[in-house]
Parts: structure tokens; C-alpha cells; sequence
């Protein structure tokens, strides 16, 4: 024999997420049983409610964690651009300047003031200067 196969079914009934709330309020206030009673649910209603919420809390605690990271990284690169820029002005000022030292230097060698200088020495030219390329 087959049973008979009923039509209606049971509605499952949706609590709004203020109600929600408020009944883990109250369950926080008044234990889980009791609240469970008081309002005409199930334990574990109020259980899975509780888990999902502290999901969520947690979701968002590590959003705001990321964003935190985020924006302390975003300074900190920010930081080292700044100083990059910094250095690579100083050393085009420095490469200006240590050009003109070379030129200088090549001056120096190429004058007759320091043909006397290595001539008085004792040292042949060339090993005068051999310390000093214009390279």
C-alpha cells in the first residue's frame, strides 16, 4: 500500500535580519534556551544565526585589516618615491659637477704649468702622469 502523498507543504518561515538581531540580543541577555522559548524558536536557529554574524564580523574585520595594510603601503611607497626623486637629483648634480672636474683635470694635464712640475721630479712624462686619464 502507498501512502498518500500530501500537497501542502510547510512554509518556512523568513525572519528579518532586525529580528534576527534582536533575538541574539536577547539570547545574550537571557541564555539561549530561554530566548529559544520566548520567541518560539529552535536552539539552533539562534546558533547558526549567532555563526553567521560572527562570519560576517570577521569578513569585515579583514577587509578593514587589508584596507589598513593597503593604505600604510601606499604611503610607504609614496615615501620611497619621494627619495628616489630625491637622489636621482643629486646625482645628476654631482655627475654635472665631477664632468667639469674632469675637464678640469684634463686642462691641468694638457698645460705646460705641469710639464715643469713632472720635469722637475725626475720622473719621465708619461709616468707623470699615468695617474691621470681623461677617460
Amino acid at each position: 500500500m502507498t501512502k498518500p502523498v500530501s500537497t501542502t507543504k510547510k512554509i518556512r518561515r523568513q525572519y528579518s535580519p532586525e529580528f534576527r538581531q534582536e533575538a541574539l540580543k536577547l539570547a545574550e541577555r537571557t541564555g539561549v534556551a530561554a530566548a529559544a522559548r520566548e520567541l518560539s524558536l529552535y536552539e539552533s536557529q539562534r546558533y547558526n544565526w549567532r555563526s553567521k554574524q560572527q562570519q560576517q564580523l570577521s569578513s569585515s574585520d579583514r577587509e578593514n585589516e587589508l584596507a589598513a595594510e593597503n593604505a600604510r603601503l601606499k604611503r610607504q611607497l609614496a615615501e620611497r618615491e619621494e627619495e628616489l626623486a630625491i637622489l636621482q637629483k643629486a646625482a645628476t648634480y654631482f655627475a654635472k659637477r665631477l664632468k667639469g672636474s674632469m675637464s678640469l683635470l684634463k686642462n691641468i694635464r694638457l698645460s705646460s704649468a705641469s710639464k715643469p712640475c713632472v720635469a722637475s721630479s725626475g720622473l719621465p712624462a708619461a709616468a707623470g702622469m699615468s695617474g691621470i686619464s681623461g677617460k
